[in-house]
Formats: C-alpha cells, structure tokens, sequence
C-alpha cells in the first residue's frame, strides 16, 4: 500500500503524540509474542470520503514500535467511522490481549 503525504504526516503526528503520553523506557507497551485485538472508532474532521481500511491501517502501522512491537500481533480487528458534530479528528483505539 503507497501511503498519500497526508498519511504520513498522520502517521507522524500521531506517534509524536503518543510519545508524549507514554514513558519510553516501558515501550512497547504489548511485546512479542502478546495477540491482541483491537477496536477502532475514528471521528474524521470532515465527511470526505475516507477508506476506513486506509484510517485502520495507518493508524496500526503508527502505533508499531510504542503499543506493541509489531503490528503482525494484531489478530483481530474491528474499525468505524463515525461522522459526530463536535469535537472531530480523533480516533478511540481499544487494545487488549486476546485469551
């Protein structure tokens, strides 16, 4: 998959934030060989059409190295978009490991 420079950016931003939440001596926060699942409910800044697969996949491939080591631990996942009026451009990303 060729990611747009948007993407990229995306990707960026979120890492630095993630970054800034989280103490980098414990990262990631789920190592190998923990499967997980996880949710995604993503709050686009507008209704332009937006691939949910492309929002899943850029925002797993963000948390690669800070959640979990790599995202081939990711077994399940569920994701959704969703048009709110409000506070929009976020995503809520539920992890847990699968039993």
């Amino acid at each position: 998959m060729i990611v747009s420079g948007e993407g990229k950016e995306y990707k960026a931003h979120m890492k630095k934030h993630l970054l800034k939440q989280l103490d980098a001596r414990d990262l990631p926060l789920f190592p190998k060989p923990m499967r997980l699942e996880c949710s995604i409910q993503a709050f686009p800044p507008d209704k332009r059409g937006r691939d949910v697969d492309n929002i899943q996949k850029v925002l797993l491939d963000s948390l690669t190295g800070i959640i979990w080591e790599d995202d081939v631990q990711v077994y399940k996942v569920s994701a959704e978009k969703i048009y709110a009026e409000g506070d929009k451009n976020y995503c809520i990303v539920t992890i847990k490991e699968m039993e």
